[in-house]
C-alpha cells in the first residue's frame, strides 16, 4: 500500500465488479449462501466471510482467485479459483467451525439477521474494521466488530463490540482494553491524521460499494452522504449468552462490573484487582462526560438465537455509563461504620443481631455483602437517582444473589435436605430476597431449625414431647415449613406444622410460631373487622374454645398480642375441626426482651399466659433459642447434627458475653462446596490472589500444602499443590471437630489490637484470641513465604518469654528436614476467622491422635 491511511471501497473499480459478480464467488457462494457468508468491502479488495472467518480474500486480476489460509483446505492450497472453493465450500465451513469461535459465530449471526429484518432500524455495513495509517502494515489499536448506520436521517453510526458470554471479559484483549480503544477512537478530533469525519466518508464508500457488488442495500441509504451522517458516533459494547456459565456462577453482566467498576454495581459478586490497580471505568475514559457508551446485554444464544435488531431488540437489558454515575466505593474496614447507617430505626437488640449476622457472614461464611432491594429514598433525593443508588447500596446483612442460589443462608450441612423442601413447598428453589438473601429476617430461622430436626425423626419426638409435655406422641406422620391450614379463614400460617399419632392411636398437630427480632405486630384493618365482628372466626374461637378466661376478642386489639393469639387460635381451630390434639409453640431469642420478662417488667408471652385458662395454658407453650438448642444437644447424635446444632448457636445465639466462633462450620461447607483436586500440580499464577490451606487428600491418605488461587471469573479455580507431607503435618482444614469460644469483648479486642502497630499489642491479642488452646493443639512455625516446622502444645499454662516478654504455651517442636518456601506470605496462625476470603491464612487446629 502506498504511503496513505488505508480507505475501504479505494480500488473496487466497475471492472472488478463486473468480474466478481459473474463469478461463482458471487453467483454460489454468497448468493446461494446469504444467510450465512458476508462480503466485506477493503482497502482494494473484496473479503468473503464465513463465521466472521475471512476465508477469501479477493483482489483485481484478469483472473479471479481467492487467497485462503491453508488451514481452510487441510494445508492443500493459500488461492484458489472459484470453481475450486466452489467444490471445497463444505470443507472450508467445516474447518471454520472446528475453531468453535462462539463470538465470531454469534456475531456473524447477529449482522445477518439484523440486515435480513426489515423491522431493524439499522444496517450493518461492515465486520473486523481496522485502520492502517500512513502505509504502516499494523493497524491502529481501535478496531470496531461491526459498523452499522440507521436506516432514518440523520443517519447515526453504530461502533459495536461484541462480547459472548464471560469467557472473553478478561485481560489481555478484554472488555477493559475495549473501553480504552474505543476511548482512544472518541478523543480522536480534526486535527488528528483521522477521525470520525473521515470515518463517515469511509461508511458512505463502503456503502456504495456494497450496492455495487450486489448486496441487498435498504432504498433508505440509496443516496446517503456525509452531510446526512450524525457528528459523533455511538459506542455499544453488546453481550449476549448473558447467562452464568454453571449454575451459581456469576452473569457475564456481573464479572462486567467487576472488570470496570469498583462500587460493586449491576449485582457484581467479585471486584478484578486491576480496579484498584489500575483505576476504575471513569480512570480508563479520564472522567470524560463526552464518551457515553451503552451497553446492552441478552441472555439469547447460540445456535439458533434470533435477534431482529442489533441494537433496539426487546431481549437487551440496557446500561448507559455517564460519569455521573460514578459513585462512592464503600469501605469494609469495618462492619460498625456501615452498620451505623442502617440501624436508625433498631431496637438495641436487633441491632446486635444486625452486627451478629454481619460478623456470621464475614467472618464465619466469609461471604460478601449484598444488595438490600429495600433500601429507602432519602430525603431531596430524586426518584431516578433512588433507582440507581438502590441498585448498588450494599447491606451487611444481605448476601448477593450468586450465594442466595447457593442457599448460603441455610445450614451447609443440610442443603440437599433444605433444598428439596423449598421444591416441595415452592415448585422450585424461590428467589425471594427476605428468604434468600436477608440474614436478619427471621424467614430463614424454620427451615435451619425444622428441616434438619425433622430428619431424625425419633429425636424431634423428643424434642416435641418437651415442647409441649405431650408424653403420647408417638409418631410423627407428618411436616410443613410456611402452612396455612385456612380454619382461620385468614392469612395466618404456621411457620412450621407437625402431624402425629399418639399412643392411643389418635392424631395430633403442633403449630409452631418463630420469632427473632421482631416485637409488636400491627394491627390491621382486616384484623380489626374480624375483632369487631361478633360472628367472625376470632369471636367464635375466642368465645367456644373454653382457653381464654375472658371472651371478648378487644382484649387482644394491641401490637404485644395480637399475633401471639392469632397463631394459638389457628392450632384451636385446626384440632377443633379435626377433632384431635393441638397445641401452639413459640420460640424466641432471650436476648428479645419484648417476650419474656426483664428488669421487672413481664414480657409479652407471659402476660398472654396469665390471659388463659387452664385448658388454655395447657395448649401454649413458649421457649427460647438457648432451651431448645440445649434440648436438640440432649436428644441429637451423629456428627451431622451436631454440626446443625454447633450452627445454630453460633449464629442465632447473641450474647455479649459468649458468641461462638464456629469453625467447623465454615470448613464443612468449604469442604462440601470447593472441592480440590489435590493431585493438579502447576505453576502458582503471581496475578492471582493466594490462599494457604492443608488438606488431606483423601485418594492417598497424604497431607497436602495446597496455594488455592482465586480470580474474578471462578470463585475458586483448581488448587495449585507446592508440596506434600506424609508424616509432618498433622493438622487439615478441612478435618475440623472442635469448637472455639470467644466472647464478642475479646473477638473485637484481638482484631483491634492485633491490627495495632506495636509489639505488645500484637502479643496481647494473640493471647486474647488463643486463650483457649488445649493440649494437642498445634500452631505453625512460619515467617512471612516460610515454613519451618510446626509445635504441638503439651502444655496449657501460660509461660513468659524472659527475653521477648511473649506469652507462650509449653510445645514439643517439629521442625521440616528442609524449609518449604511458600509463593505468598502466611498470616499469623493465630488470627484464622479474622481474616476475609481473599487473605493468606494458615489454619490452626487439633493435632492427629498419635501426637
Amino acid at each position: 500500500m502506498e504511503d496513505r491511511n488505508s480507505f475501504r471501497g479505494f480500488g473496487i473499480t466497475d471492472e472488478f465488479v463486473n468480474r466478481f459478480k459473474a463469478s461463482k464467488f458471487y453467483k454460489v457462494i454468497y448468493q446461494e449462501h446469504t444467510d450465512e457468508i458476508i462480503v466485506g468491502v477493503r482497502d482494494g479488495y473484496i473479503c468473503l466471510y464465513y463465521n466472521c472467518d475471512c476465508i477469501a480474500k479477493i483482489e483485481p486480476s484478469y483472473n479471479l482467485t481467492a487467497q485462503i489460509d491453508p488451514y481452510y483446505t487441510n494445508g492443500q492450497y493459500s488461492s484458489l479459483t472459484d470453481d475450486e472453493m466452489v467444490e471445497l465450500f463444505s470443507l472450508i465451513k467445516q474447518k471454520s467451525d472446528e475453531r468453535k469461535k462462539r463470538e465470531k459465530q454469534a456475531q456473524q449471526r447477529l449482522y445477518i439477521q439484523n440486515n435480513n429484518s426489515l423491522s431493524s432500524e439499522w444496517f450493518c455495513i461492515d465486520v473486523e474494521y481496522t485502520k492502517s495509517l500512513r502505509g504502516k502494515s499494523r493497524a491502529e489499536d481501535w478496531r470496531f466488530d461491526i459498523i452499522a448506520i440507521s436506516k432514518s436521517k440523520p443517519h447515526k453510526i453504530a461502533l459495536i463490540e461484541l462480547k459472548y458470554g464471560a469467557g472473553a471479559l478478561g485481560e489481555p484483549s478484554g472488555i477493559r482494553t475495549h473501553v480504552k480503544d474505543f476511548y482512544s477512537f472518541h478523543v480522536q478530533d480534526s486535527s488528528c491524521e483521522f477521525s470520525f469525519g473521515e470515518l463517515k466518508q469511509e461508511v458512505v464508500s463502503m456503502i456504495s460499494k456494497l450496492d455495487m457488488l450486489g448486496v441487498s442495500i435498504p432504498e433508505e441509504l440509496a443516496e446517503v452522504d456525509g452531510n446526512k451522517i450524525s457528528d459523533s458516533p455511538e459506542y455499544y459494547f453488546i453481550t449476549l449468552n448473558n447467562n452464568p456459565a454453571e449454575e451459581g456462577k456469576s452473569l457475564p453482566k456481573q464479572t462486567m462490573s467487576g472488570y470496570l467498576f469498583g462500587d460493586k454495581r449491576w449485582n457484581c459478586q467479585r471486584i478484578s484487582k486491576l480496579v484498584k490497580e489500575e483505576g476504575d471505568y471513569f480512570t480508563l475514559i479520564h472522567n470524560d462526560k463526552t464518551f457515553v457508551p451503552k451497553f446492552l446485554f441478552s441472555n439469547k444464544c447460540l445456535p439458533d438465537f434470533t435477534i431482529s435488531d442489533i441494537i433496539n431488540d426487546d431481549s437487551y437489558e440496557q446500561e448507559i455509563i455517564d460519569v455521573s454515575d460514578k459513585t462512592e466505593i464503600y469501605s469494609k474496614t469495618t462492619l460498625q461504620s456501615k452498620e451505623r447507617t442502617q440501624t436508625e430505626n433498631d431496637t438495641l437488640f436487633k441491632r446486635k443481631c444486625r452486627i451478629h449476622q454481619s460478623w456470621f457472614r464475614e467472618k464465619v461464611l466469609k461471604l460478601g455483602m449484598g444488595i438490600n432491594p429495600r433500601t429507602h429514598r432519602a430525603v431531596n433525593e430524586t426518584e431516578e437517582d433512588f433507582l440507581v443508588r438502590r441498585q448498588m447500596v450494599e447491606d451487611i446483612n444481605h448476601l448477593t444473589d450468586t450465594d442466595a442460589s447457593l442457599l448460603m443462608n441455610f445450614v451447609p450441612s443440610f442443603h440437599e435436605e433444605i433444598r428439596n423442601a423449598l421444591i416441595e413447598r415452592y415448585g422450585k428453589v424461590p428467589v425471594s430476597h427476605d428468604l434468600m438473601n436477608d440474614m436478619l429476617r427471621s424467614e430463614n430461622i424454620p427451615w435451619n431449625i425444622f428441616v434438619p430436626m425433622f430428619q431424625d425423626k425419633d429425636a424431634a419426638i423428643c424434642v416435641l414431647r418437651k415442647l409441649t409435655n405431650r408424653n403420647n406422641i408417638k409418631e410423627i406422620t407428618g411436616w410443613k415449613i410456611e402452612y396455612n391450614p385456612n380454619t382461620l379463614g385468614d392469612n395466618t400460617a404456621f411457620d412450621a406444622f407437625v402431624q402425629y399419632r399418639t399412643v392411643e392411636g389418635n392424631t395430633g398437630i403442633i403449630g409452631i410460631e418463630v420469632k427473632y427480632t421482631e416485637e409488636g405486630y400491627k394491627v390491621h384493618k382486616k384484623e380489626q373487622e374480624r375483632i369487631d365482628e361478633p360472628k367472625s372466626s376470632y369471636s367464635i374461637v375466642t368465645r367456644d374454645s373454653h382457653c381464654f378466661i375472658e371472651t371478648n376478642t378487644e382484649q387482644f386489639n394491641t401490637r404485644e398480642y395480637i399475633q401471639i393469639w392469632r397463631n394459638h387460635m389457628l392450632a384451636i381451630s385446626m384440632g377443633t375441626e379435626y377433632e384431635c390434639q393441638y397445641d401452639s409453640v413459640t420460640i424466641y431469642p432471650s436476648g428479645n426482651t419484648h417476650f419474656h420478662s426483664a428488669n421487672g417488667r413481664p414480657g409479652a408471652l407471659e402476660q398472654y399466659m396469665n390471659m388463659l385458662t387452664d385448658k388454655g395454658k395447657s395448649t401454649f407453650h413458649y421457649t427460647s433459642f438457648e432451651e431448645l438448642f440445649n434440648l436438640f444437644d440432649l436428644s441429637y447424635n451423629g456428627e451431622r447434627h451436631k454440626s446443625w446444632i454447633d450452627y445454630l448457636k453460633a449464629r442465632y445465639i447473641v450474647d455479649e458475653d459468649e458468641i461462638e466462633c464456629n469453625q467447623h462450620v465454615c470448613t464443612s461447607y468449604q469442604k462440601d462446596n470447593r472441592q480440590h483436586a489435590a493431585e493438579n500440580i502447576a505453576d502458582v499464577n503471581p496475578n492471582t490472589s493466594q490462599t494457604i490451606e492443608v488438606v488431606l487428600d483423601g485418594a492417598n491418605q497424604e497431607w497436602v500444602l495446597n496455594l488455592v488461587d482465586y480470580s474474578l471469573d471462578d470463585m475458586l479455580s483448581t488448587s495449585k499443590v507446592r508440596a506434600r507431607f506424609t508424616n509432618d503435618a498433622p493438622i487439615a482444614s478441612r478435618q475440623v471437630s472442635t469448637e472455639k469460644y470467644y466472647s464478642l469483648d475479646q473477638f473485637k479486642k484481638a482484631y483491634n489490637q492485633e491490627r495495632g502497630s506495636t509489639h505488645d499489642n500484637k502479643n496481647a491479642a494473640y493471647w486474647y484470641f488463643c486463650r483457649s488452646v488445649k493440649i494437642g493443639d498445634v500452631i505453625y512455625l512460619a515467617k512471612g513465604p516460610v515454613l519451618y516446622g510446626y509445635a504441638v502444645v503439651k502444655g496449657n499454662e501460660v509461660i513468659t518469654d524472659e527475653t521477648t516478654g511473649e506469652h507462650c504455651w509449653k510445645v514439643e517442636w517439629h521442625k521440616y528436614d528442609k524449609e518449604i518456601a511458600i509463593d505468598a506470605n502466611i498470616a499469623t496462625p493465630f488470627f484464622v476467622n479474622l481474616q476475609v476470603q481473599k487473605d493468606k491464612m494458615i489454619r490452626l487446629h487439633k493435632a492427629i491422635e498419635k501426637h
